[in-house]
Order: structure tokens, then C-alpha cells, then sequence
């Protein structure tokens, strides 16, 4: 638009925003401002319902009370910002800079101006360290991969918001309600979780060290609370393998556990799938209710490992030592391979035992239909649920 234009009509919001004569409210809608450098501006109670504000150069402007009903902000400086009580819902900030930014009481809910099904607002890649998210609205809003350490997200309202990958170290997040949301690989180390309510959201690979989780509401959630107790290393490969395994490779990074010591070590309900463990020393490890589909455990020491209720679907125990393990009620079926479009390919992978030790284990009710035990040690072994047609070796 018209650049003299523009400035007029900021010099006359200026003066309304400061109760001033002859100030008059900003209202713009479906403008192109990209590229402005307004630092500091007052746009408080400003109307700019779709503007497009990316690239712009806004660190400590006062958007506090505007509507930005889907504003488009990405990669937008945005430092310091203020958008205190401010209507944001579909709004677009993904890659922007919003390090100390204050969206207290920010609408962030879904919302679009043409289309039938309102649009989530994005603040995915962008860099919110130290900002203000207190009592924000924020239902289905998207924050993944985002830099979070040290935010605010007190009181926060939002079910199902995606923190995937998020960055949430020292975020203080108590009393916030984020039901059903995705924290798949985020790092939560040292986060606040008093009173929180994650009823059924996914922490699948989240690192949660030095994390109190006794206080939150972890009701239906998927979660690893013993992962919490493994070095911090370890948690952070298990949080890019989860990210790895969710965004078929696109994203993170496949885990191998090759020379780790995971004697005793508490795993359960960790999501594992595809992991490799290289001949891992795994004794009395707990991996029940583990998600180990496709991994491959191939040589390790699992001695006495608890297995009960884990996928474990086409996944490799090739020469593993596997004396006495517990897998009652495991799956150890055929997983069905699927192409590229995500559609089953007709054909099946079987989990692999050949060759190992499986001495007084008991897969007790455990779906076995399919395992390879080719040379297997299969002494007071108890076997589940076989293909019709297995018959124990002579």
C-alpha cells in the first residue's frame, strides 16, 4: 500500500492508542506490510485482521489488544513484542523471532478468513525463549520444533497443541491444561509441572530429567516415567529417535545404543521402534509395554529382561542371549509393510529369534505367529501363540 498513507495512519493510531485528540484507529485488512521496520510501535487495539507482516522488523512493538485474526508473521523480529490479550487465532509466526515476547491472554485458537475449517495458529521453528504464554488460548496451536527454555505457560488452555521437538527447558508450566498434546522428542528438562494436565498427551522420547512429575496429571498419557532416571545423553538420543520414527527419517535421528550399558536400566513404555542396540548389555532391563517394532536387538545380553506387553512387532533378537526373559503377552507378530503412500504393500516381516538363547523364557499368551527360530536354544522355553504348523525342533 501507499507508503505516505500508511505512515499517516500510524501517526493518527499513535494518538488514539494515547487517548489523544484526533487519533483514530488502525484498521487494515489483507494488507502486504512485508518487509516494514516499525521497532517499538504502539499498534494496541489495532484492527489488521489478515495482514501480511513477514520479514518485518518489530522487536518491542505493542500489539497488546489487536486483531490479528490470521496475520501472517513469519519470520518477522518480534523480540520483546507485546500481544497481551491479543486476537491471534490462525495467526502464522512460524520462524519468527519472539525471544521475551508477552502473549498473556492471547487468543491462538484455530481460525481462517476463507476457509471452511479454521486453520491452527503456527508458531512452529520459532523462538520464544523467555516469553510470556500465562492463560493463553491456545487449542490445536502448533509450536513445533520451537525454542521455548525458560517460557512462561502458566494457566495455559490448549488441548491438543503440538510441542513436538519443542525446546521447553525450565519452562514454567504449572496449572496449564494441554490435554492430548504432542510432546514427542521435546526437551522438558527441569520444566515446572505442578498441577499440569496432560491427560492423554504423548511424551513418547521427551528428555525429562530433573522433571517432577508426581504433581501433574499424566492420566492416559504416553510416558516413559523411568527414562527420566537415565543419563541425560541417553534421553537426548531417545528424544531425536522419537522424532526420527514419527517423521519417517524426514526429521531427528535413528538412536543406537551400541556400547551402552543398559543393565537395570528402566525403559518402560519407551518408543524404541527401528532403534538399533548393537549388541547391547541389557540385563534385567525393562522394556514392558515398550514400543520395539522393526529394532534390532540382535547379540545383546538380555538376561532376565522384563518384555511384557511390548511391541515387538518384526523386530531382530538374532544370537541374542535371552535366558529367562518375561514377554508375557508381547507382540511378536509379522509387522505389515507399507509403501511409500503409506499403504500396505501386501507383504509381512516376521521377527527374527535364529539362533538365540532362549532357556526358560516365558512368552506366556505372547502373539508369536511367524518368528523365526531357526538354531534357536529353545530348553523349558514357554511359547505363545505359534502358527498352526510349528512343530519344536527334534
Amino acid at each position: 500500500m501507499d507508503t505516505a498513507y500508511l505512515v499517516e495512519m500510524l501517526k493518527l493510531h499513535q494518538k488514539f492508542a494515547k487517548n489523544m485528540r484526533g487519533g483514530k484507529r488502525i484498521v487494515l485488512k489483507n494488507e502486504d506490510l512485508s518487509g516494514l521496520k516499525i521497532p517499538n510501535v504502539n499498534l494496541s487495539d489495532a484492527v489488521l485482521t489478515g495482514c501480511d507482516f513477514t520479514g518485518c522488523k518489530l522487536a518491542g512493538a505493542d500489539f497488546s489488544m489487536a486483531d490479528l485474526f490470521g496475520a501472517v508473521f513469519e519470520d518477522a523480529d518480534l523480540t520483546d513484542a507485546k500481544f497481551i490479550r491479543a486476537d491471534v487465532r490462525g495467526a502464522m509466526f512460524k520462524g519468527a523471532q519472539m525471544s521475551g515476547a508477552d502473549l498473556t491472554d492471547a487468543d491462538l485458537r484455530p481460525g481462517a478468513l476463507v476457509a471452511a475449517a479454521g486453520a491452527p495458529a503456527d508458531l512452529s521453528d520459532t523462538n520464544l525463549s523467555d516469553s510470556k504464554l500465562d492463560n493463553a488460548k491456545a487449542d490445536d496451536a502448533k509450536m513445533r520444533n520451537a525454542k521455548m527454555h525458560g517460557a512462561s505457560l502458566r494457566s495455559m488452555q490448549g488441548s491438543r497443541v503440538d510441542f513436538s521437538g519443542a525446546d521447553l527447558g525450565g519452562a514454567k508450566m504449572e496449572m496449564a491444561k494441554l490435554k492430548n498434546a504432542n510432546l514427542t522428542g521435546a526437551n522438558l528438562a527441569k520444566a515446572t509441572l505442578d498441577q499440569t494436565s496432560l491427560n492423554g498427551a504423548n511424551l513418547r522420547g521427551a528428555v525429562l530429567a530433573d522433571v517432577n512429575l508426581e504433581k501433574a496429571d499424566l492420566r492416559d498419557a504416553k510416558v516413559s516415567h523411568g527414562a527420566s532416571k537415565l543419563p541425560v545423553e541417553v534421553q537426548q538420543m531417545m528424544a531425536k529417535h522419537a522424532l526420527w520414527a514419527d517423521s519417517g527419517g524426514a526429521e531427528g535421528e535413528r538412536a543406537s545404543f551400541e556400547g551402552i550399558d543398559l543393565t537395570e536400566a528402566d525403559l518402560a513404555g519407551a518408543y524404541l521402534s527401528a532403534a538399533n542396540f548393537g549388541a547391547c548389555r541389557m540385563r534385567e532391563v525393562n522394556l514392558s509395554r515398550a514400543q520395539l517394532v522393526l529394532a534390532d536387538l540382535s547379540g545383546c545380553d538380555m538376561m532376565g529382561a522384563d518384555l511384557r506387553d511390548a511391541d515387538m512387532e518384526g523386530a531382530r533378537f538374532v544370537e541374542s542371549y535371552m535366558r529367562e526373559v518375561n514377554a508375557r503377552n508381547a507382540n511378536l507378530g509379522r509387522v505389515k509393510m507399507r509403501g511409500a503412500d503409506g499403504k500396505e504393500t501386501g507383504h509381512s516381516f516376521p521377527a527374527n529369534m535364529s539362533g538365540a538363547d532362549l532357556t526358560d523364557a516365558d512368552f506366556s499368551n505372547a502373539d508369536m505367529k511367524g518368528v523365526i527360530l531357526d538354531n534357536a536354544i529353545l530348553d523349558d522355553v514357554i511359547l505363545g501363540r505359534m502358527d498352526p504348523d510349528f512343530k519344536f525342533p527334534d
